[in-house]
């Protein structure tokens, strides 16, 4: 099984997922793509191996124009029974990244409201706390005017240097010393996180060997209850403890 994002409604839902997947000794993944997007996998990879030093403020964003009467079946997006929302739909890519790159949070401090969907949210901002002095934010949404293009950027400022992949696309290191790198990933044929994550998955069910690169269930599993603490808090109006 590739199960689209999201891949649930609620913890509820998840557990029952979860539960079947344990059960099984098929295959499941889901298509959480940001952690095989090149330039995310870049930033990653960077990361784990200490090129930059340590990590002092992250801040990512994915800002998408108004999805109402876009030629969706039925106007599903707006509908946060079935979509989930922006929160669930959007944002949830980079609450996802963020627990692949940093690990879980002790606790989420989210501001959200709805725009224009039923009752969703349809933006949010949150800000995820790790208890070391590092400042981690990410704020997606879908409320914008039509004619908005679409943003998908980071800037992650480290000891040695500062990365920034620009809404432009182009990923950039400038170094605290003063040097500008712009990096050129080559992605052959495999040009998006889309395709990365599709064309490992099918070779691993070729190969008969299972997924473990970008993701693993338990890891989706965990970076969902992250967003569920985050609607919690959106709600509730205060600071929620994972």
């Amino acid at each position: 099984v590739f199960s689209e994002k999201p891949l649930c409604r609620n913890l509820e839902e998840m557990q029952q997922i979860q539960a079947a997947v344990q059960a099984s000794d098929k295959f499941f993944n889901c298509g959480l793509c940001v952690r095989a997007w090149p330039e995310y996998n870049y930033l990653y990879e960077q990361m784990k191996a200490g090129a930059y030093g340590k990590l002092l403020v992250a801040n990512f964003r994915r800002l998408s124009p108004t999805t109402e009467f876009n030629l969706n079946w039925k106007n599903w997006y707006m509908n946060a029974d079935w979509s989930g929302g922006a929160i669930l739909d959007l944002h949830l890519h980079d609450t996802d990244f963020i627990t692949y790159l940093i690990g879980k949070p002790k606790a989420v401090t989210s501001f959200g409201r709805n725009l224009n969907s039923d009752h969703g949210i349809d933006h949010v901002v949150t800000r995820y706390e790790y208890g070391d002095g590092t400042l981690v934010l990410a704020e997606g949404g879908w409320g914008a005017a039509r004619s908005v293009p679409f943003e998908m950027s980071f800037q992650v400022i480290f000891e040695k240097a500062t990365v920034r992949l620009e809404p432009s696309g182009q990923l950039k290191v400038y170094w605290t010393d003063g040097k500008i790198d712009t990096i050129t990933i080559d992605t052959q044929n495999l040009p998006t996180g889309w395709h990365q994550e599709l064309a490992y998955f099918d070779k691993c069910v070729l190969d008969g060997v299972t997924p473990d690169k970008y993701q693993t269930p338990q890891s989706v599993f965990d970076s969902y209850r992250v967003l569920c603490a985050e609607r919690e808090s959106v709600a509730q109006g205060k600071t929620i403890a994972l």
